[in-house]
C-alpha cells in the first residue's frame, strides 16, 4: 500500500517538476527576445521609449515595460516561441507578474502560426486573447490557453497595455516581470 501511494504521488508530481519555461528571456535579464509589434511608429527614438528594461521589476529585479505614448498607433510586445507542433487538446499556462494602473484593462494573447520551412509556406492562424485588470500594484496573473489550433509550431506571446481594437487613441503603460509559458502536462482526470 505504501509503495502504491508513493508511486501515485511521484506520478502526480512529475509534470510539476518538469515544467519548462518556453519563453526566451522571460526573466528580462537580456535586452533580447521581446519586440514591439503591431502598428508601432517607425522612428527609432520613439520606439526606444515604448519598449524598455527598467530595474523596476516586481521584487526590484529587472522588468520589461511597454509604454504606449502614441495616440495614433497600437503597439504591443511580442516574444516568439518555437516548439513542437501543438497536439489537439494541449493546454498552455502563461504566468507573469504585472504592474498596471488600478482599473486599467490590459490584454495578453497567444498568436499561433505554422512556421515557414524550406518545403512549406508559413501560415498565420491567430489565437486566443485574455484580458486582465490592473490593481495599481505588482500582482501575479495566470491564464490557461487550451484552444490553440493543432499543428502550430510557433507562438507569439503578446502583451498590450490596453485591449486591442481599431481605436488607436488609447495610451497606456504596463510593466512585466517573470513571464513563463509552460505546457500543461497534468494528466486528464480519470
Amino acid at each position: 500500500m505504501k509503495i502504491r501511494s508513493l508511486w501515485l504521488l511521484a506520478v502526480l508530481c512529475l509534470p510539476v517538476l518538469h515544467a519548462e519555461n518556453l519563453i526566451p528571456n522571460g526573466d528580462m535579464k537580456q535586452n533580447s527576445g521581446w519586440k514591439i509589434w503591431g502598428s508601432a511608429p517607425p522612428q527609432k527614438e520613439i520606439r526606444a521609449k515604448i519598449l524598455s528594461y527598467p530595474n523596476a521589476g516586481a521584487n526590484g529585479e529587472r522588468g520589461l515595460q511597454i509604454h504606449d505614448i502614441c495616440n495614433d498607433h497600437n503597439p504591443y510586445l511580442i516574444n516568439f516561441v518555437r516548439m513542437a507542433p501543438v497536439q489537439k487538446g494541449q493546454k498552455y499556462i502563461l504566468k507573469f507578474q504585472a504592474l498596471a494602473d488600478a482599473g486599467q484593462i490590459f490584454q495578453v494573447a497567444l498568436q499561433g502560426e505554422i512556421a515557414k520551412t524550406a518545403d512549406r509556406p508559413g501560415k498565420y492562424l491567430g489565437g486566443p486573447a485574455k484580458t486582465f485588470t490592473g490593481s495599481g500594484k505588482w500582482q501575479e496573473y495566470s491564464a490557461v490557453f487550451n484552444n490553440i489550433p493543432a499543428k502550430v509550431d510557433k507562438l507569439g506571446v503578446c502583451f498590450s497595455p490596453f485591449v486591442m481594437t481599431s481605436d488607436t487613441t488609447r495610451t497606456g503603460k504596463l510593466l512585466l516581470a517573470n513571464v513563463s509559458l509552460e505546457l500543461d502536462t497534468t494528466p486528464p482526470p480519470v
